[in-house]
C-alpha cells in the first residue's frame, strides 16, 4: 500500500479521535445529567399520520387544553390534552381532503368565541366550531391560476423572465383576480380556450396577522404553489379537460405566490407572483414554511418574510407585497424553514438569520446583504431550523441547531462564531429543531431534541453535559416538539410529541434528584431577561400568534397585586373590570424611545387598546360585554418591530344568572321527587287501597 495511502488513514482516525473529544456523555446513573423523563399518556388515533403540528386551544369551556389534529387522510381529532381521549362530536371525517398545514383559531362571525381554520392542500378554508361541526356555507375556495395554454406545449421554449413579465403586466391585478369563478372551473376557460386554469396548493401554515400594525383586523397571509398533479390526470377524459395537454406537459410549471385574504369578508386583499419554476426540477420552488411579519426599522412599513425550498429568501413590504430593496436573494441550497429576526447590534434595525439544508448559516441585514455565513459540518435535518436562545445567563442570544449526523450548535448572532465548547458530538441524528425548556428557575434551561430513532435528547450548557433517553417516538422531521402545561397535578410543562403512525404522546420531564453543579456561575434565575423562556407567567393557554420570541414579555397581575392571573379565571357579572398588566422589553436597550401597542379581546371582539412610552405596570378599565358568555381573553403586546407577545386566560362573563336559573329550574323538579319518596314511603295511610 503507497505511503500516502496510509498516511491518509490515520490522518482520517486521527481527526476522528479529535472530533470526538467534543462528545459528552452523562453517566448512566443521571449523577452528571439528572434528567429523566415519564409518558403521561400516548394514544394511536389513526393509522394516517400527522403531516403538520397540532393546535393547542380550549374546547370544550372546562378551562384545561386540548388540542386539534389534523391527518393526512382528512379526518379531524378533538381530544382532551390532560387524559388524549377524544372528545364528544369528534373527529371530523372529511372526503377526498389531505391537510399539509395546521389548524389555527379565529372568530371569523364576531361573536367572541375563537372557531377552528382548516386549510387543505388544495386550496380549500374550512370553518369549525369548537365542538366539530364543520360550516359549510362558509368555506372559501382560493382561485385557480389563469395560464396562457400554449406556455405548457412541451414544445414551447418560454423564458422563465418572459412569464414573469406577462403576468405581472396582464394577469395578476389583485382587483381581477377574485373575479374568476374557479369554484366550478378547473382546466380550459369555457369562455376562452388560450387560458388554462391551474389548481393551487397549500404545503404550509399561513399566518393570521395584522398587514399594518395600527389596524385592529387581522389577515390570511397564505404561502401557495400552483401546478398540475401528475397522479390526478391518469385518463384520457382527465386530460381533455386541460385541452388535450400530455401528461409530460403537466410536469413543466411549478408557480408561487402570496395571498392575503380578509377571512370576514372571504375577499382577496392582495395577490403577488413570487417565481415560476419546473415543477420536475431536483428543487422545485415549494414554500413550506409559515411567512412573519416584522418592522425592521422603528416606525417603517411592515415587511414579509418568505423562504422557498429553492434556496430564495424574499422580502416585501405591506401592504401592497412589492419585493423590497435588494430582495430576492438567492442562498443555494434549499430552505424549508421560518427565518429567525434579530437586531444584533442595538442599532434599531433588525437583521435575517436562516439556514440551508446544506448547513450554511447567514445573517443578512435590512438591504439583502450578507453580513456573514459560516458553514457548519454535516446536513441540517429534514424540518431543522435556526432557534434563538439564551443558554446562560452571562451571555446574551445563541443561534441553535442541530445535524441528521448528532452534532448541536450555537453560533454567536453578531459575529457568525461558533461558541466555545460546540459543536456537541450527540452519537445520535438530531431531527428538527431544538426546543429551549425550563425545568427550575434554579439552573438554566435545557435544550430539548429528538433523535431520529425516536430517543430523547437532553443538553444542558449549565452542566456541560448531554444526556439520550431511550425512547420509541418516531418523529415525524416536519412537525417540531411543542410544550404547555397539559396536566394541571405535574408541575411545569409537559412535551407534545407527534409520532409517524397517527400517535400523540405527552411527556414530563423531570430531574431524578437536585443536582449539585460545580460551575456555580453558570446558575441563575432564568426569568431574568431571558429570551424564550417558556415559564414566565401563570397561563393555561399559550398564544397561537406570529413572531412570538419572548422577546416582549407580558405578564398579568391582579387588581390587587398580590396574587397571580388566578383570579381572572372566576366568573364576571359586573359592568367593567379593572386590569394591571406589566411590560418588559429585551429587545432594544433603555437608551431607545419604545412605543407598545396593548390590546385585549375576547375572539374578534376588542375590549381595549392603549398605547404606551414606557415598560413597567399600567392599568386599563374597561366594559365588559353584556352578552353571556365563556371564552378566552387575549391581551397582546406588540412593540415597534411588530414583535407580539400574548397571554390567554379562559374567562366567564355574565353567567351567574345563567346559574342561579338552573338551580332555579331544577328546585320544582327536586322538590316533586321528595314529595314522591314520602308519599311512597307513607302509601299505606295516605294513598287509597
Amino acid at each position: 500500500m503507497p505511503n500516502f495511502m496510509v498516511y491518509n488513514i490515520y490522518l482520517f482516525f486521527l481527526l476522528g479521535i479529535i472530533h470526538r473529544c467534543h462528545i459528552t456523555y452523562a453517566n448512566d446513573d443521571g449523577t452528571k445529567c439528572p434528567f429523566t423523563y415519564r409518558i403521561l399518556w400516548s394514544s394511536t388515533y389513526t393509522r394516517s399520520p400527522f403531516l403538520s403540528s397540532p393546535l393547542i386551544c380550549e374546547l370544550d369551556g372546562d378551562k384545561l387544553p386540548d388540542i386539534v389534529g389534523t391527518l393526512a387522510s382528512g379526518e379531524v381529532f378533538g381530544i382532551h390534552g390532560e387524559s388524549g381521549y377524544i372528545m364528544d362530536n369528534w373527529p371530523l371525517y372529511l372526503n377526498d381532503v389531505q391537510f399539509h398545514s395546521g389548524p389555527m383559531l379565529f372568530d371569523y362571525n364576531h361573536d367572541g368565541l375563537d372557531d377552528i381554520v382548516l386549510f387543505t392542500e388544495k386550496g380549500k378554508i374550512l370553518f369549525l366550531s369548537s365542538q366539530g361541526k364543520l360550516f359549510s356555507s362558509d368555506t372559501v375556495q382560493i382561485p385557480s391560476l389563469p395560464f396562457p395554454r400554449y406556455w405548457f406545449l412541451k414544445n414551447n421554449q418560454v423564458r422563465i423572465d418572459e412569464i414573469l413579465q406577462d403576468f405581472s403586466e396582464n394577469f395578476l391585478k389583485h382587483n381581477d383576480f377574485p373575479l374568476y369563478d374557479t369554484l366550478s372551473i378547473l382546466g380550459i376557460d369555457p369562455n376562452n380556450s388560450s387560458l388554462l386554469f391551474i389548481p393551487p396548493h397549500i404545503h404550509s401554515t399561513p399566518l393570521l396577522g395584522n398587514i399594518q400594525i395600527e389596524s385592529n383586523s387581522r389577515e390570511f397571509i397564505i404561502s401557495l404553489s400552483f401546478y398540475f398533479n401528475p397522479s390526478e390526470y391518469l385518463t384520457e377524459k382527465s386530460l381533455r379537460l386541460l385541452g388535450g395537454l400530455d401528461r409530460e406537459d403537466l410536469n413543466k410549471y411549478l408557480i408561487d405566490a402570496i395571498l392575503i385574504l380578509d377571512p370576514s369578508l372571504k375577499f382577496i386583499i392582495q395577490f403577488k407572483l413570487l417565481s415560476v419554476n419546473m415543477l420536475d426540477s431536483f428543487e422545485p420552488a415549494l414554500i413550506l414554511s409559515t411567512p412573519v411579519i416584522y418592522n425592521f426599522q422603528r416606525s417603517a412599513e411592515r415587511s414579509l418574510i418568505v423562504t422557498s425550498i429553492s434556496g430564495t429568501l424574499y422580502k416585501l413590504v405591506l401592504p401592497n407585497l412589492k419585493f423590497a430593496s435588494g430582495f430576492p436573494i438567492v442562498l443555494g441550497s434549499s430552505i424549508s424553514n421560518t427565518p429567525v429576526i434579530y437586531d444584533i447590534d442595538d442599532d434599531g434595525t433588525l437583521e435575517i438569520f436562516t439556514v440551508n439544508d446544506l448547513n450554511t448559516v447567514f445573517c443578512i441585514n435590512n438591504n439583502g446583504k450578507v453580513l456573514w455565513k459560516v458553514f457548519l459540518e454535516g446536513r441540517l435535518s429534514e424540518g431543522g431550523g435556526l432557534r434563538l436562545v439564551r443558554l446562560f445567563n452571562d451571555f446574551g442570544a445563541a443561534l441553535v441547531t442541530a445535524t441528521e449526523n448528532g452534532l448541536l450548535y450555537a453560533i454567536n448572532p453578531n459575529t457568525g462564531n461558533i461558541l466555545s465548547n460546540y459543536p456537541i458530538y450527540t452519537g445520535v441524528g438530531l431531527s428538527s429543531v431544538p426546543l429551549l425548556l425550563s425545568l427550575s428557575s434554579k439552573f438554566d434551561p435545557l435544550l430539548v431534541i429528538l433523535s431520529t430513532h425516536g430517543d430523547l435528547v437532553i443538553h444542558s450548557h449549565a452542566f456541560h453535559c448531554t444526556r439520550i433517553l431511550p425512547g420509541d417516538f418516531t418523529l415525524i422531521s416536519r412537525i417540531p416538539l411543542l410544550y404547555h402545561n397539559f396536566i394541571n397535578s405535574v408541575p411545569g410543562f409537559e412535551l407534545l410529541v407527534t409520532s409517524e403512525g397517527g400517535t400523540l404522546s405527552v411527556l414530563s420531564l423531570s430531574l431524578l434528584k437536585e443536582p449539585t453543579n460545580p460551575n456555580q456561575d453558570f446558575l441563575g434565575n432564568t426569568q431574568n431577561d431571558s429570551i424564550l423562556f417558556l415559564d414566565k407567567w401563570e397561563s393555561p393557554l399559550i398564544c397561537q400568534i406570529q413572531n412570538l420570541h419572548r422577546n416582549v414579555s407580558l405578564s398579568l397581575v391582579p387588581t390587587n397585586m398580590n396574587e397571580q392571573t388566578s383570579f381572572i379565571k372566576e366568573f364576571f357579572s359586573t359592568d367593567s373590570l379593572t386590569l394591571h398588566y406589566k411590560i418588559s422589553d429585551n429587545l432594544l436597550p433603555n437608551a431607545f424611545s419604545k412605543q407598545y401597542l396593548v390590546r385585549g379581546s375576547i375572539g374578534n371582539i376588542e375590549l381595549f387598546s392603549n398605547v404606551h412610552s414606557i415598560q413597567g405596570i399600567h392599568s386599563v378599565t374597561f366594559p365588559l360585554p353584556y352578552k353571556s358568555l365563556i371564552s378566552t381573553l387575549s391581551i397582546y403586546v406588540t412593540n415597534e418591530h411588530g414583535i407580539s407577545d400574548c397571554i390567554q386566560i379562559p374567562v366567564s362573563f355574565n353567567v351567574t344568572f345563567k346559574h342561579i336559573l338552573k338551580w332555579l329550574v331544577y328546585v320544582p323538579f327536586i322538590g316533586t321527587l321528595v314529595v314522591l319518596f314520602i308519599l311512597t314511603l307513607e302509601s299505606g295511610s295516605i294513598l287509597p287501597k
